[in-house]
């Protein structure tokens, strides 16, 4: 019996000390994602949405949702709007050379950005060619690097003065800028040649 429980005590141990990683990968629904701390990362998703349309859940196994991770839609060709939770406060930088921006590619027209959102990563929306129009909420201080590169639709941009930053070729190619948009863009220090 004493060695039967000094087995289960190894067990138990071995299993706690494997799961106590800094990052554990699992997966929920169509979400993958990575405990990061007390939060989640979506690192893919591989569902539809209902009729097109996603609404990110604020929650996954009773954490929340802090960040849309690199290549998480990305070529996602199913889905038409995104609505991000206000629990996110990233959505990571990307790589314009292995296409691994959050969205990159995907067909989504339309993107509710969370209230609590401080940064926009690099190629997060790079090639999202059906995008119209993005509303930049205040708490957003960063556009990372070819964060919109190649939203060839987008016609209208909020750009709010909380913006510090705004990376090189961040709105390169969105040829559908109205006047008002670029002159928004161009006034938070962005130089569109």
């Amino acid at each position: 019996m004493k060695i039967f429980l000094k087995i289960i005590v190894l067990m138990v141990t071995m299993f706690t000390a494997m799961s106590c990683g800094k990052h554990r990968t699992a997966s929920v629904s169509d979400f993958q994602f990575e405990v990061i701390g007390s939060g989640v990362k979506i690192t893919r998703y591989t569902g539809n949405g209902e009729g097109g349309k996603l609404v990110i859940p604020g929650k996954i196994n009773g954490m929340p949702v802090t960040v849309i991770g690199r290549g998480a839609f990305v070529d996602n060709k199913t889905l038409v709007s995104v609505t991000i939770p206000d629990s996110v406060i990233e959505i990571e930088d990307g790589s314009w050379q292995s296409s691994t921006g959050a969205f990159y590619g995907s067909s989504i027209s339309s993107v509710k950005l969370s209230k609590n959102l401080k940064k926009i990563g690099d190629c997060a929306f790079l090639f999202c060619q059906n995008l119209t129009s993005i509303n930049i909420p205040n708490s957003v201080t960063e556009i990372g690097a070819r964060a919109f590169q190649g939203c060839t639709n987008l016609s209208s941009v909020t750009i709010p003065a909380s913006i510090t930053k705004i990376g090189s070729s961040a709105f390169a190619v969105c040829n559908s800028l109205s006047v008002e948009s670029r002159r928004a863009i161009q006034a938070s220090g962005y130089n569109f040649d």
